[in-house]
């Protein structure tokens, strides 16, 4: 469960690869908005895996941006009820694991079975559905590996991405379930960082 930033709408997470909308009715009831299957098209998690963390953007330049972590090793950015980009590169087959926004929303990091925390750009791939484009696939460690258009009823100019690039590092010899980003008051004078 979790709640956007100014708590007009929840959003909850299912066993089975679910998010349920609602939103703040009369006498502070929540009432039922919409659903989305958090899933692959095809293959081993086509029926969707469970949803181990939702977490909305902390800004209110992306008042509708929502994260959602899942079972099949998958990061998903949501812009409302449409699906942005896909993060890849964690491992998250039975954990409870929680990716999570950078203060401004520059960064997304997350926790892995693997020991690793894995952090991925997010400020060159905005949501801004003019921002048409071409990007080039660089490997591992470089740009987008993917870009599909999305097959949500929507305009064409709207683009789903995958995006397999991270940075990582070794944390733990065990699992990493929560990794976030510090303040900013707790940064290192003189690191110029864009968090």
């Amino acid at each position: 469960l979790n709640f956007n930033s100014d708590g007009s709408k929840a959003v909850v997470g299912s066993m089975r690869g679910k998010c349920r909308f609602y939103s703040l009715g009369a006498n502070n009831s929540l009432e039922y908005e919409a659903s989305l299957d958090v899933k692959n098209k095809h293959g081993h998690n086509s029926r969707g895996r469970k949803i181990t963390g939702l977490t909305y953007a902390p800004n209110k330049l992306l008042p509708n941006a929502l994260l959602c972590t899942s079972n099949d090793s998958r990061v998903r950015l949501y812009d409302g009820y449409t699906l942005r980009f896909k993060y890849k590169g964690l491992s998250n087959k039975s954990t409870q694991i929680k990716a999570s926004f950078s203060s401004k929303g520059n960064f997304v990091i997350s926790g892995s079975d693997d020991g690793a925390v894995y952090i991925w750009d997010t400020s060159k791939r905005p949501l801004d559905p003019s921002a048409d484009t071409a990007l080039t696939s660089s490997g591992r460690t470089g740009g987008l590996v993917e870009r599909t258009m999305n097959t949500i009823s929507e305009p064409l100019s709207f683009l789903r991405e995958k995006n397999a690039s991270w940075e990582s590092f070794q944390a733990s010899d065990d699992v990493v379930t929560v990794a976030i980003f510090g303040p900013d008051c707790a940064r290192l004078k003189d690191v110029p960082v864009e968090y």
